[in-house]
């Protein structure tokens, strides 16, 4: 799949950000509207006494979509980087797309290798 320079430089903002995350598997997410960056955001996990934190996360692009009011149109751009800082897939999972399709996010952009990408069109 071929993108934009703006798309990748968007993905490299995504990359970047996965670095600050804590998990294993870190990925990092940018949130898009009208070409301004409305959030950034990691995977993490969610703080509560009543569940293991293995199994307490938040995925990337939920955790970067729920400070903003209006999701409406947004375009997500995910991030997954290895232990070596190196993109791998970042494909967002069912519950996720639904969720963002819900929340009327237009589309994402996420990494599959570190010279590849893929696109899935949601909403609007």
């Amino acid at each position: 799949m071929t993108i934009s320079n703006r798309t990748k430089a968007f993905l490299y903002q995504a990359m970047q950000v996965a670095e600050l995350s804590g998990h294993n598997f870190r990925h990092g997410a940018v949130a898009v509207k009208n070409g301004n960056v409305l959030n950034r955001g990691v995977n993490r996990y969610k703080m509560s006494p009543h569940v293991a934190p293995a199994r307490n996360s938040i995925h990337a692009e939920i955790s970067t979509l729920l400070p903003i009011d209006d999701r409406r149109g947004v375009v997500v751009y995910v991030a997954r980087i290895d232990m070596h800082g190196v993109a791998t897939n970042s494909k967002p999972c069912d519950r996720c797309l639904r969720t963002m399709g819900t929340w009327g996010v237009k589309k994402v952009f996420y990494t599959l290798s570190p010279t590849s990408f893929g696109e899935i069109k949601i909403g609007l």
